[in-house]
C-alpha cells in the first residue's frame, strides 16, 4: 500500500477559473513579452472571500442579472475612451467647441469691411459728377470680391446695393452736367440761321460810331460756287468743309449799350447774319421745276419763308444776283432791334456738284441791327459773283 500524504486532511475546494483581463477595443496584445511571474498560491482564511470572485455589483454580473449595455465610443474624437477599474468604459467629454464635422467661423474679412466703407462713401457722394461714379465702381468691385471670398458675404451684398444705387445716380448727374446741361457759347452759330438772340443790357459806350460799326464791306467771302465782299465787322463762322460745299455764314457778335446801339466786339450776342444755303435737289424738286422763280417763291412761302422769325411784308421783289434773276422777300422781324431782314431766292447759272448732288436753288438771307440795311443788301448784290 502506497502512502498518501494528504490522507486524513480535508479536501481543498476547487479554485474557480480567473476571468481573462479585459482588453480595450483596438488594443494590440503584446508581442514577445516574457510571461508574467507566477503569483504564489494564496491560502484564504476562513470567512474571507476567495480571490477571483468579483464583489457584488462591481465584478462580473451574477447569473440571472441583466447586463449593462455597452456605450459606444464618442465618434469624432481621436483619444481612446478611459476605462474604470471594473472594466466598463467611461466616456470623457471635452470642453465646449465646434460640433463634429463643422468648420470654425472664419469671421469678417478686411475686404468686406473695405467694400462697405467705400460703397457707403459712394452712396453719400453720388451727386458729385465723376467722383461719385469712380467711388461707386470701386465699391462695386470690392463688394463682389467680398461675396466671392465667403468672408463677410452679408456686408458684400449690402455694399453691392449701395454701390449700384450710387453708380446710377452718379451717372445721371454726370450726364446732366456734361451732356444735357446747356453749355452754349453765346458766340456760337445758331442752328436756325434766322434766329437772333434777344438783346440784353451792355456796358455804356459813349463813343459809338454807327457808320464804322455798320461798315458794309471789308472782307472777301468765297467758296467754289460763289464769292462776295462781306461787311467788315461780321465774323466768318463756318467750317472749311461747309465752305467747300458752298455754304456761307457771317455773324455779327457784340453787345448793346445803354442807348440801344449794338457795339460789335467779336463776342457776346448775335444781332446780324448773312447766310447762303444751296438747297438739295430732292428738296428743291418739291417746290420748283428749276426754271420758274416766281412759282418757286410762292411754293416756299408757307413751309419756309413764313417760319424764319417774323411776318412777311413783301413776298415778291425782283432783282438780279451775279447776272441772274433773283427775288427779294422782306420780313418784319419779331426782334425789335432788327432793322432789316430779307431773303433772296435764286437759281445759279449752272448746277453745282456738291457732295455728289447737283444743286441749283440757293437761298440767301440778310439780317442787321443797323439802319443802313439797304446799303448792306445792295453791297451784296453788287459784289456777288458766280464761280
Amino acid at each position: 500500500m502506497s502512502y498518501d500524504p494528504n490522507a486524513g486532511e480535508p479536501a481543498q475546494p476547487q479554485q474557480p477559473p480567473v476571468p481573462p483581463q479585459y482588453q480595450p477595443p483596438g488594443a494590440v496584445p503584446p508581442v514577445n513579452q516574457p510571461p508574467a511571474p507566477q503569483q504564489p498560491t494564496y491560502q484564504p482564511q476562513p470567512g474571507q472571500p476567495q480571490p477571483g470572485y468579483a464583489q457584488p455589483g462591481y465584478g462580473a454580473p451574477q447569473p440571472g442579472q441583466p447586463q449593462a449595455p455597452q456605450q459606444p465610443p464618442y465618434v469624432g474624437y481621436a483619444q481612446q475612451p478611459a476605462y474604470s477599474p471594473q472594466g466598463y468604459p467611461v466616456t470623457s467629454y471635452p470642453g465646449y467647441g465646434a460640433a463634429p464635422g463643422q468648420l470654425p467661423n472664419p469671421g469678417v474679412g478686411g475686404l468686406a469691411i473695405a467694400a462697405i466703407i467705400v460703397s457707403g462713401v459712394a452712396f453719400l457722394s453720388g451727386w458729385i459728377p465723376i467722383v461719385g461714379v469712380v467711388l461707386a465702381l470701386v465699391g462695386l468691385v470690392l463688394s463682389i470680391l467680398a461675396i466671392r471670398s465667403g468672408r463677410g458675404k452679408v456686408l458684400g451684398i449690402i455694399g453691392t446695393i449701395l454701390a449700384g444705387i450710387a453708380l446710377l445716380f452718379g451717372a445721371f448727374m454726370t450726364t446732366m452736367i456734361f451732356v444735357v446741361a446747356p453749355w452754349n457759347d453765346t458766340s456760337s452759330s445758331s442752328s436756325d440761321p434766322w434766329s437772333v438772340e434777344t438783346p440784353s443790357a451792355a456796358p455804356d459806350d459813349g463813343a459809338f460810331d454807327e457808320a464804322e460799326a455798320a461798315a458794309v464791306s471789308g472782307q472777301l467771302i468765297e467758296t467754289p460756287c460763289w464769292s462776295y465782299d462781306g461787311p467788315k465787322h461780321f465774323t466768318d463762322n463756318i467750317s472749311a468743309e461747309e465752305a467747300g460745299n458752298c455754304y456761307g455764314q457771317l455773324e455779327l457778335w457784340g453787345e448793346y449799350d445803354e442807348s440801344g446801339n449794338f457795339v460789335p466786339t467779336g463776342y457776346g450776342e448775335t444781332a446780324g447774319q448773312i447766310t447762303v444755303e444751296p438747297v438739295s435737289s430732292a428738296t428743291a424738286a418739291q417746290y420748283s421745276d428749276g426754271a420758274d422763280l416766281s412759282a418757286t417763291v410762292d411754293a416756299l412761302e408757307k413751309p419756309y419763308l413764313s417760319t424764319v422769325g417774323g411776318t412777311i411784308s413783301s413776298l415778291h421783289e425782283e432783282t438780279t444776283l451775279g447776272g441772274v434773276p433773283a427775288n427779294i422777300t422782306r420780313i418784319d422781324s419779331d426782334v425789335a432791334e432788327t432793322q432789316m431782314k430779307v431773303v433772296l431766292t435764286t437759281f445759279s447759272p449752272q448746277p453745282y456738284d456738291i457732295g455728289g448732288d447737283q444743286r441749283k436753288l440757293f437761298l440767301i438771307s440778310i439780317t442787321t441791327p443797323y439802319s443802313n440795311g439797304e446799303e448792306q443788301l445792295q453791297q451784296l448784290l453788287d459784289s456777288w459773283e458766280w464761280r
